[in-house]
């Protein structure tokens, strides 16, 4: 999942925020290193954008167990 098509819509926003900031902060046509402060605040964005999307496969593979527990138990009832 590492594209923007994977990415869920609370991580893309995530993203367009990051970039967001990081384009108002830079001049225009001028190329400079990053500073210390946007340095960690975008390795934080990038963490937090990464422990959201491993939250959302956990809440998927959450419901997909639920599925196939309701599915299970359908198929037990129909064949009893």
């Amino acid at each position: 999942m590492g594209g923007a098509k994977g990415r869920s819509a609370l991580g893309r926003a995530v993203g367009r925020i990051g970039a967001a900031a990081a384009a108002s902060e830079r001049p225009v046509g001028a190329e400079r290193s990053p500073s210390s402060f946007e340095q960690v605040t975008r390795r934080g964005l990038e963490d937090l954008t990464r422990q959201v999307e491993r939250l959302e496969l956990k809440i998927n593979g959450v419901f997909l167990a639920m599925i196939a527990a309701m599915l299970a138990e359908l198929y037990r009832a129909v064949v009893r």
